[in-house]
């Protein structure tokens, strides 16, 4: 009885293409989305150049009949230029993914820490660090709407409570999905998988640079790029890893970003604001939409495995991918202590690796350690 394992430390984020039998990690980048729509209720949601969050607290919910998050920035990028999909929820292991979006406004001052929901609550605690942070969650669907079929046409739903089609949704510490649209009002963190990080940007090849904290975001000047905000999702927060593997699965995915800058009814500052795909300067010159970037790697798959009896050999393949060690380890015994090294590999090329040996117990166990 032989039996084979493959065995890796793998991790999730961006790719360009999909190798057949590489383990990754890859990476690639959607240079626009295919939806980016303003969750507003009296905004003309996907057709819209730009796209504000902000909210109307401190004034209490009682009085405005308004969610606290109440404008939102809802996105979807297509990945299968990415990643395959189809491979199965379980054969993609995230490492890293950012969303960046490019600011139309300035003024606001840089917050790069979440904070507690009660300092924005009416009378409640005060905020201990200037500025408010932008956050990102995955996106939620009700009201007929859901995953596959929303798009920038779909109706916002209503301004109830509770009442738009597609909103921010967050998890729980336990892992369970909640709509955070409201978190302040109904007393609870809104644990964003992301805190946007705002960033400066030359526009002469010069790496940017981030803002300070506490600092103002400067007014556009018509001369350099706008600021972007880049949220890298936390992977660790419960459920995040596996909502990016179900849509890397399904081919694209869904993220909302939100905020509590707070506001009045037709102010025209205050608030972050971002481009779309369908503002002007992203048709002159195509850097201004929404961009995701990803990483990601695959399980280590055993691709064969054969025993000859006669001669007592063994051979195993793999896909493996250069820049990685990987160890084939043999035990008689399952026992702790008892895997022991056959031989170690270090690929040049992504590709297949392949060891034939000697085997001459008729039961063994073989596994396969990928390691950096």
């Amino acid at each position: 009885m032989h039996k084979v394992f493959a065995h890796t430390c793998l991790a999730l984020a961006g790719a360009s293409v999909l190798l057949a039998d590489g383990t990754g990690p890859f990476v690639g980048k959607a240079l626009v989305p295919k939806y980016d729509i303003w969750m507003y209720p009296h905004g003309s949601g996907g057709a819209r150049e730009t796209a504000s969050t902000f909210t109307a607290l401190p004034s209490p919910a009682t009085e405005t009949h308004v969610e606290d998050r109440f404008g939102q920035f809802v996105i979807r990028f297509d990945t299968t230029s990415i990643a395959a999909a189809g491979l199965g929820v379980d054969n993609y292991q995230p490492e890293r993914i950012v969303l960046t979006a490019a600011l139309v406004t300035g003024g606001i001052v840089y917050d790069p820490t979440p904070d507690a929901y009660q300092t924005s609550a009416p009378k409640g605690t005060p905020d201990l660090d200037p500025g408010r942070p932008l956050e990102v969650h995955g996106t939620g669907f009700r009201g007929g709407a859901t995953v596959s079929n929303y798009n920038e046409s779909s109706s916002y739903g209503n301004g109830s409570i509770h009442g738009r089609n597609a909103y921010a949704m967050g998890y729980t510490p336990a892992g369970v999905a909640r709509d955070v649209s409201h978190n302040v009002t109904e007393g609870f963190d809104s644990i964003p998988w992301g805190v946007g990080r705002i960033y400066l940007r030359s526009g002469d090849g010069a790496p940017d640079v981030e803002l300070n904290p506490g600092a103002a975001v400067p007014a556009p000047d018509g001369e350099t790029p706008p600021p972007v905000v880049k949220f890298e999702l936390n992977l660790a927060l419960p459920g995040v890893a596996a909502y990016v593997r179900e849509s890397l699965n399904r081919g694209y995915i869904w993220l909302t970003i939100s905020s509590l800058h707070s506001t009045t009814q037709n102010a025209a500052s205050g608030y972050p604001a971002f481009y779309t795909k369908e503002h002007p300067e992203h048709a002159m010159f195509g850097d201004v939409a929404a961009t995701l970037d990803v990483e990601y790697s695959l399980p280590i798959r055993v691709l064969s495995f054969s025993r000859n009896a006669t001669t007592n050999t063994a051979s195993i393949s793999w896909n493996a991918s250069k820049g990685y060690k990987y160890v084939l380890q043999r035990s008689e015994e399952l026992t702790a202590g008892s895997w022991v090294p056959v031989n170690t590999y270090q690929p040049t090329d992504s590709g297949t690796l392949t060891w034939s040996g000697p085997s001459a117990s008729p039961k063994a166990f073989y596994r396969v350690i990928r390691t950096k």
